[in-house]
């Protein structure tokens, strides 16, 4: 009721005859082959109280692809914008957060103004001296402005209520529904106003689906024969907008108030118990429906600092159904409720806590487990959706993302192909968005970051499927991209990580880095240095952005600073496996660096890497790593790598019988080693190694041999 749409007809009627618009229908509900009437070229879609649409990813979508160059506007209510943030970012469509217009209070002035101007129509003839009170009392919504001039106007509304605000706002929306339900109402005006506090409350709803005609009969006690005739009445009437097959209350405003005098008693500031008993009636989208309005409700009142508790009792149920629920159960119950999470983020962060530490303990339907077995894995697999809507409250990220992590750090599916991955979620928020170039988009990166930190304290990461590093990772990047849909095909556009306005997120999680190749786990260490690699790396010409020297020139100074953290590294971190990691992502910028400087440094560090009797020895018996003598050369010579990965093995033989001139040692040191490197996820290949030296030094391989068959289930064995 504050005017949003009528303001968006304004700024439309003033845009050049020109210009391309188009109004969305309330209607209908939208398909493909609709977006496709649309205007091509540069052109406006209005999407008015976009949040209430459920086909909006559809349209989305659909605009994308095939009307690349149409610009949308869309509307909606202030509860509403977090789920619509959320359809946004699926929907791969850019918007800019900060430029979102949020319509204030009208001037006492102006609804003074538009209140005489209501109070001067012919039909109404009222007093225009009550205009400026009128104004004063409803300046915040217009609708009520309009509705509440026209009431005081046509003697309704007694001019004495206006020196009361609170009692006349209320007696306006009443009488406005009195109006409506005792002119449609006939001789049981009752009934209509009995199914307008019904269908307020469950909306939309589909007059033919039979579960609402169930629900319907059981709440009104009343035939549905009789009940879809009055629904025909309503919608005639204007009071039911149609959209495809379901209907919803119009205006919003006094859908809204209908919903608030039915669920909350106000002077006792507690919940009626209407809702309660709706609730009882209702199945599957029905039940969402209600939680979701109310939810809505339960919103504003306690952004007005009142306690509802509206949905107490229903909370309750829900909780209770869920408790003895099996596998199963839980998982669809969790589908239909997660779009009630934008409007309920704490009762749905202490539902995700619940569920992940509680597993169903109810046997599931005999029928069904031969088809397919549910556990609480699969439950849990519901969990990251639930609170990726919660992440959208800043306030509760910090909690959400933890329980995602929990949850999903044991999660063995591939991220890729499941975007409902828990990792993958939470890679989705620590990667830069294209806002950050604004300087105004990080401070979801810098919540991420330190969520890395509290992940990073645990002793057990080395028992984790997933890393913290695969998130600390999109930190560190230094190209991102977004995806657009157009005409069929999705079109992938990279960006530039903007330097200056990411440096300070970059450095520390750069130090996390290098802390951790320190680790005395190795596991850990070698995980580190994948995301050491990637820090190192230079920016990408991703999807055709050409990378320009100045831009090269300037990330210099981080890649500095990240061969800085290898010289740091290698004073106190001495393992010989991670000697080797490092050597590997070394060796590319020794030869292939954009800027001498980096090519040198690299280089020195990569010779004094090369030393140790330690390093050779794990190159000699782990696959392909014998050829640092690659980084001199400018093209691969299949016959000189052969040569030369013989006379390195050969070297490398002599130097450990010489070492471990015992056939018993040799067999201990050698089997410590292969295990240790299959621990860390290695596939080593000793057999070429074995072989020379079985050839220089036939007797101390059979010593070898005879501890292998008195070992015959060590690491050298198999």
């Amino acid at each position: 009721g504050i005017g949003k749409s009528r303001l968006l007809k304004a700024w439309a009627d003033g845009l050049a005859t020109s210009v391309g618009i188009r109004f969305l229908s309330s209607s209908p509900s939208i398909e493909m082959k609709d977006v496709e009437l649309l205007p091509n070229g540069p052109s406006y879609l209005v999407i008015d109280d976009a949040h209430e649409r459920g086909d909006l990813e559809v349209i989305l979508n659909g605009v994308a692809r095939v009307k690349p160059e149409l610009k949308v506007i869309l509307s909606s209510r202030p509860y509403g914008i977090t789920k619509l943030q959320d359809e946004l970012n699926r929907s791969g469509m850019s918007y800019d957060s900060d430029k979102i217009i949020t319509l204030t209070d009208l001037e006492v002035n102006d609804a003074e103004a538009l209140s005489k101007e209501i109070l001067l129509d012919p039909g109404v003839n009222g007093d225009v001296g009550l205009a400026r009170k009128i104004a004063k009392i409803t300046k915040d919504c217009p609708l009520a402005t309009v509705v509440g001039s026209r009431l005081v106007g046509q003697g309704i509304i007694k001019p004495e209520l206006l020196n009361n605000e609170k009692k006349f706002r209320d007696t306006l929306l009443s009488s406005f529904r009195d109006v409506i339900t005792g002119e449609l109402g006939g001789k049981e005006p009752g009934k209509i106003r009995q199914l307008l506090d019904f269908l307020a409350t469950v909306q939309p709803f589909n007059p033919l689906d039979p579960k609402f005609q169930s629900a319907a009969e059981n709440v009104l006690s009343d035939h549905f024969d009789v009940i879809i005739r009055n629904i025909g009445v309503l919608e005639d009437a204007g009071v039911l907008l149609r959209r495809g097959n379901h209907l919803r209350v119009v205006p919003d405003l006094l859908a809204d108030y209908i919903r608030f005098e039915t669920a909350y008693d106000e002077k006792n500031g507690r919940s009626t118990g209407y809702v309660d008993r709706v609730f009882k009636h209702l199945q599957d989208d029905l039940a969402v429906n209600l939680l979701v309005n109310i939810s809505q409700l339960d919103w504003r009142l306690s952004a007005n600092n009142a306690q509802s508790a509206l949905l107490d009792a229903i909370w309750k149920q829900i909780l209770s159904e869920l408790e003895v629920a099996n596998h199963s159960d839980r998982t669809f119950i969790l589908k239909r409720l997660k779009d009630a999470a934008y409007y309920q983020p704490q009762r749905f962060l202490n539902l995700v806590e619940y569920l992940k530490n509680n597993p169903s303990k109810t046997p599931e339907d005999p029928k069904l487990a031969g088809l397919y077995k549910y556990t609480h894995q699969d439950v849990l697999k519901e969990l990251p959706e639930i609170l990726r809507r919660l992440c959208y409250h800043l306030d509760y990220l910090p909690r959400c993302v933890d329980l995602m992590w929990e949850i999903a750090r044991g999660d063995l599916r591939q991220t890729n192909p499941h975007p409902e991955h828990g990792i993958r979620i939470l890679q989705d928020l620590a990667q830069y968005d294209i806002y950050e170039l604004t300087g105004k988009g990080v401070q979801i990166n810098e919540l991420m970051l330190e969520a890395v930190k509290r992940w990073l304290s645990d002793s057990h990461l080395p028992e984790y499927v997933h890393s913290p590093f695969d998130v600390l990772d999109k930190l560190l990047d230094k190209s991102s991209s977004t995806d657009t849909y157009e005409r069929g095909k999705i079109t992938f556009h990279s960006f530039g990580v903007h330097y200056e306005n990411t440096k300070h997120i970059r450095e520390e999680a750069l130090q996390l880095v290098v802390e951790a190749v320190k680790s005395a786990t190795l596991i850990v260490s070698l995980r580190a240095i994948k995301s050491l690699s990637h820090a190192l790396s230079q920016p990408q010409s991703l999807f055709r952005r050409q990378v320009t020297d100045e831009e090269l020139a300037k990330w210099q100074i981080f890649q500095n600073q990240v061969l800085d953290g290898i010289e740091n590294i290698v004073k106190i971190q001495k393992h010989p496996l991670v000697y080797v990691e490092l050597k590997e992502i070394l060796a590319w910028h020794a030869q292939h660096g954009h800027s001498e400087e980096i090519k040198k440094r690299a280089r020195a560090l990569f010779d004094s890497l090369s030393e140790s009797f330690e390093v050779k020895l794990v190159q000699a018996v782990d696959q392909n790593r014998d050829r640092d003598w690659l980084i001199d050369e400018e093209k691969y010579d299949y016959n000189k790598q052969m040569e030369m990965s013989l006379k390195f093995r050969q070297k490398v033989v002599v130097a450990f019988v010489k070492k471990y001139p015992a056939p018993e040692s040799g067999f201990a040191e050698l089997n410590r080693l292969l295990q240790e490197l299959e621990d860390c996820g290695k596939n080593p290949f000793p057999i070429t190694f074995c072989a020379e030296m079985a050839k220089r030094y036939p007797e101390y391989v059979i010593g070898v041999c005879e501890e292998i068959i008195k070992n015959s289930v060590s690491a050298l064995a198999h």
